[in-house]
């Protein structure tokens, strides 16, 4: 039974629109199921203090996996898995070994550090609360900081089955971590209280690991803890996938800083920042995440065998359809935002003032749709040919300009300042982004 089962989740899939087709599946699936866990977040607390709290605990947690996690992904690990299968098992399993325990102990530091000074980095960056919130935010953010550690081991496994082309074993993993999270809101909050919320996500991550060690596991490719490291390797890689990681830690430390800034704009504004951003995410995930991951093979393939030009091909297809979809996303999004919002969360303790108040965010988050999709795609494409600088140039102003603008008009626009300020900051990214693109392959 279990072997059908496996047969039946870890099927090879080949084809850029198939693979794109079934993530996008997944990712529907997943994001349905983050919708149910937001509704049941916002009608039982409704836009609070307690949300606040806990949203703002996410963000250190989620900036150190980030950090940690985007240093052995996949787009970083699959050009040296393949050369070193492309030489033998042994040699790929001593790789694997390296690098898998050098980051597994680097992001178990990080969070162990993070652990012991939570109450500070909660009083340190979410002055806006009260002193017992920021002892209610320290305390589920140390709940929280096993979270980074099991969805980065999840992380790391993932680019063994993403390599294999195993996606539907990588696109059920986000489904079973909000199932988790459901769990926790469900089952734990009645009878552990806030801190059943925390260990919800903490059985969410267990969740999310579990299909990707499996399938490891079953491909005999499971990596050994070791402290005897190939230090050699272990800084190629390092090399390597720095620029990437502080690229997409760009954006974490954004949104680090613009909860920061909403926890000063009152009670509620947290928790309304971050049901916007959560709603923008679906369409996001849907459409350009979607083509990202799935063209990601197939461009670091023709570039390596020198096809330049079905490169570029293959970029301009993706591009075409995230611009369509995107576009018409938008429109939907911001005309019917309130409805949107309304549907989703408005039960319970979620009342009108907050569904108005979430829903101006979110369509201003929206707004840059299209800017976030053409950044995530030709971010892909730089890392597919070996390129870092330029995309972590882009991130890292990008998300200067943002916090910037948020700290200029934030005494005046409140907690609506913060998603126009990241979105002018994604478009100004993007459209640098798409400026350079032709030049720097010689595709204009």
């Amino acid at each position: 039974m279990f072997k059908k089962i496996y047969q039946f989740f870890g099927k090879r899939v080949s084809g850029l629109h198939s693979a794109a087709y079934l993530l996008a599946f997944f990712t529907l699936l997943s994001q349905l199921l983050a919708l149910v866990r937001d509704r049941f977040l916002a009608h039982t607390f409704g836009a609070g203090a307690e949300l606040d709290a806990y949203f703002a605990a996410f963000r250190v947690p989620d900036l150190i996996y980030i950090l940690a996690a985007s240093l052995v992904s996949f787009s970083v690990l699959m050009p040296f898995l393949a050369r070193e299968r492309s030489i033998g098992k042994e040699r790929e399993r001593a790789f694997l070994d390296s690098i898998f325990s050098a980051f597994f102990i680097g992001i178990v530091c990080l969070s162990a550090f993070a652990f012991v000074f939570a109450p500070a980095l909660a009083r340190l960056f979410f002055s806006g609360f009260s002193p017992e919130l920021q002892d209610t935010t320290g305390m589920l953010m140390r709940i929280m900081l096993i979270q980074p550690i099991l969805l980065g081991a999840s992380n790391f496994f993932a680019s063994i089955t993403q390599l294999e082309r195993r996606f539907v074993l990588y696109g059920v993993s986000p489904v079973f971590y909000n199932a988790g999270i459901i769990v926790g809101i469900v089952l734990l909050y009645p009878s552990f209280g806030l801190s059943g919320l925390a260990w919800g996500v903490v059985l969410g991550a267990l969740l999310h690991f579990a299909p990707q060690c499996i399938a490891v596991a079953r491909s005999r490719a499971l990596p050994r803890l070791s402290l005897s490291l190939d230090t050699a390797r272990v800084r190629e890689v390092v090399r390597v996938s720095l620029p990437r990681a502080l690229a997409l830690s760009a954006q974490q430390l954004t949104m680090l800083a613009l909860t920061a800034f909403a926890a000063l704009t009152g009670a509620g504004a947290v928790a309304a920042f971050s049901f916007a951003w959560n709603l923008q995410s679906v369409p996001l995930s849907l459409i350009a995440a979607s083509y990202g991951l799935a063209a990601f093979p197939a461009l670091s393939s023709l570039w390596a065998v020198g096809k330049r030009d079905e490169f570029i091909v293959t970029i301009r297809s993706a591009l075409r359809r995230i611009l369509w979809w995107s576009s018409l996303a938008i429109i939907l999004c911001v005309v019917f935002r309130t409805e949107i919002v309304g549907v989703i969360l408005g039960s319970g303790a979620f009342e009108t003032q907050s569904v108005e108040t979430t829903a101006t965010v979110f369509a201003l988050f929206v707004i840059s749709l299209a800017a976030q999709g053409v950044s995530l795609l030709l971010t892909r494409g730089y890392y597919a040919a070996g390129y870092t600088r330029t995309p972590l140039i882009a991130a890292l102003c990008g998300a200067a300009f943002s916090i910037f603008l948020a700290f200029l008009f934030m005494h005046s626009g409140g907690v609506f300042a913060l998603p126009l300020a990241f979105s002018l900051g994604s478009i100004v990214s993007a459209l640098w982004l798409y400026a350079r693109f032709p030049r720097d392959f010689h595709s204009a």
